[in-house]
């Protein structure tokens, strides 16, 4: 896929119209739709203005390995994260990438009595963030900097201003947890 076919693409995902693109970079609207049609390459300042302007990664509007869109996340498509912590597996559900910065969702499996400890996972900027858990299976033992919480299969648990600062498989089989966050910019 070309640049231009990239900006257009995010661009109108974003809402964003050409003249709005063409004000936040800093160059006329024509520019932006000469770029959009390939018409012209962008310079180099003129790249990093779209990809600050768009949220992005320069290399994500240049380089055709890094997906432009993740709509679907198919099974063997998700990443292992590493954790270092006994009986726990992690897996992202969304391409780590520039584009992921407000939103994470994790797929978590707890064997039985383990314990995830969540230090991996906040950030240490300051941002606040919502957190939202559902039990797929298992029941889980969430811990926060303010209280702990039990929550069932098919249960969720939907948390603001709290840290989470651990999950624990709470059964004696294993807990499987979709933990989604939101970081508020």
């Amino acid at each position: 896929m070309s640049i231009g076919d990239k900006v257009r693409r995010i661009r109108q995902a974003q809402g964003l119209s050409m003249r709005e693109l063409a004000r936040k970079v800093g160059v006329s609207p024509s520019l932006i739709s000469q770029i959009e049609r390939n018409q012209v390459s962008p310079s180099f300042s003129t790249l990093k203005g779209l990809a600050k302007a768009l949220n992005e990664d320069p290399s994500s509007l240049i380089d055709d390995r890094i997906p432009l869109e993740w709509i679907l996340v198919k099974k063997d498509a998700r990443r292992s994260v590493y954790t270092g912590q006994e009986g726990v597996a992690l897996e992202l559900f969304a391409f780590p990438g520039p584009r992921d910065k407000r939103m994470e969702v994790y797929l978590i499996k707890l064997q039985p009595g383990s314990v995830f400890t969540t230090d991996m996972i906040y950030t240490s900027e300051g941002n606040s963030q919502d957190d939202f858990i559902y039990v797929i299976n298992g029941t889980a033992n969430i811990t926060t900097d303010r209280r702990s919480y039990i929550v069932e299969q098919d249960e969720a648990c939907y948390l603001t201003h709290e840290n989470i600062q651990s999950l624990s498989g709470n059964s004696q089989i294993d807990t499987k947890i979709m933990w989604c966050i939101h970081r508020i910019l």
